[in-house]
């Protein structure tokens, strides 16, 4: 009897096991795929998402308290869920379709359970909804103000508002028609020229973060119709958002003490440090110091990390000639970060780069493939995963101004424009 029984618990296993995905065709542990695919370009905009499952889950926790889908135009999305437990599958729906060249972001955070009610690994990605169009552009306005500006349907009406702060008339609102067109409808007080727009609170509409001096910022909460209010002020600076410890929330990030970046944890609107990333330069030219960050999950491992570009140069008669590094801040998805240099070079570069072109980092998936690559000045970063980066020199290179990435000609793959004395437009399809 006891031989039998070894046998048939043995049996068991072997079964269990072999229903079991294997660890290397899996995201995590508990996550075994994802649809639509992670940092894919061109989505469908009706598109539901499905997250595929390692094992069951407690379907009392797959709910919009645990679950934050958003949008980079409008903030969180409302979604309805359905947990199919047959296929272990999570069909997460949209309650709107994505709107056009949308970056959309989905977060499982640890309020999630299995069936044993073990948390799950909190978890994040994002994807870019399609874009339709010929990459022909003409003016539909113009509005006679200059300044910082950020783009979102603040006003939830389903077209992209646009926010201008600048030192003389503060943070504006211009509301979009729906044509292009754009009409002055509210000045934000006490807000000015330096702020961010992001769904501080997790509620489906854009605030704003503003600069309140140089050691503290306040954050303006919409009431869902474009209306702001003032609210909490933090002791500490502004900085780019992202979600460090999957909780749904935007944190913030930014440059301290040199080229050493300081995250910041949302709690409730109001930010607290968390912890200062040691970022280090070693170069014997340091006279002019100049850096750039962007936040992306370079390892494709659930949470965000930190790409760091920090440089420093000296000028003699003709030129600059200084140092360059890029290093990747990995993230251990508790907001806990290790450093990973993938580039240390001099300049002027082999690549033809001088200090005003290598300024500014730009992250794009530019081979459609699942992870994230770079470009700095003329030379493109593709990542291989694990942390492995190839370099190629491009036939062109950008200065001036920062580059923005879209899909302006619809074709299903990212261009770069940048401005550099005139507009010119790099599509990925001829060069990347």
């Amino acid at each position: 009897m006891k031989k039998y029984l070894f046998k048939k618990c043995l049996l068991s296993f072997i079964l269990l096991a072999s229903f079991r995905p294997s660890i290397a065709d899996t995201l995590n542990i508990f996550i075994q795929n994802v649809s639509p695919g992670m940092n894919s370009v061109s989505v469908n905009r009706s598109s539901d998402i499905n997250i595929l499952f390692t094992q069951q889950m407690n379907e009392s926790t797959l709910n919009e308290e645990n679950i934050n889908v958003s949008s980079n135009m409008s903030g969180r999305l409302p979604i309805s869920l359905n947990y199919v437990p047959s296929t272990r599958t999570l069909i997460i729906d949209p309650q709107r379709n994505f709107s056009a060249g949308e970056d959309i972001r989905v977060t499982l955070t640890s309020g999630i359970q299995n069936f044993a009610n073990i948390p799950i690994t909190p978890f994040s990605y994002s994807f870019i909804a399609e874009a339709t169009g010929g990459g022909y552009f003409s003016i539909t306005d113009s509005i006679d103000i200059t300044g910082n500006v950020r783009a979102g349907d603040a006003d939830k009406d389903g077209d992209v508002d646009l926010l201008v702060g600048n030192e003389v008339d503060g943070l504006k609102v211009f509301s979009n028609d729906g044509l292009g067109h754009f009409v002055f409808t509210e000045n934000i007080p006490l807000a000015n020229s330096q702020f961010e727009l992001e769904d501080y609170d997790a509620d489906g509409d854009l605030d704003v973060l503003s600069s309140v001096d140089n050691d503290h910022v306040q954050l303006f909460l919409n009431n869902g119709i474009g209306n702001f209010s003032p609210s909490a002020i933090s002791n500490v600076h502004l900085g780019k958002a992202g979600d460090f410890n999957n909780d749904g929330y935007p944190d913030l990030a930014y440059f301290s003490n040199g080229f050493d970046i300081s995250i910041n944890i949302n709690n409730n609107g109001t930010f607290h440090l968390s912890n200062t990333i040691a970022v280090g330069h070693e170069c014997n030219l340091n006279c002019y110091p100049a850096a750039d960050f962007k936040i992306e999950d370079m390892d494709n491992d659930g949470d965000l990390d930190i790409v760091v570009l920090h440089m420093t140069a000296c000028e003699n008669p003709f030129f600059f000639m200084g140092c360059r590094y890029v290093d990747v801040l990995k993230n251990d998805g508790q907001g806990n970060f290790t450093n990973i240099n993938i580039l240390s070079d001099p300049f002027p570069g082999d690549d033809g780069s001088c200090w005003e072109h290598v300024i500014f980092l730009t992250s794009l998936n530019f081979d459609n493939d699942t992870d994230m690559d770079l470009i700095l000045s003329t030379k493109k970063i593709s990542n291989s995963g694990d942390y492995e980066f190839q370099f190629s020199n491009m036939s062109f290179l950008y200065r001036g101004q920062r580059p923005n990435v879209f899909d302006f000609d619809g074709d299903r793959d990212l261009d770069v424009v940048y401005y550099d004395y005139v507009l010119a437009e790099f599509d990925s399809e001829n060069e990347i």
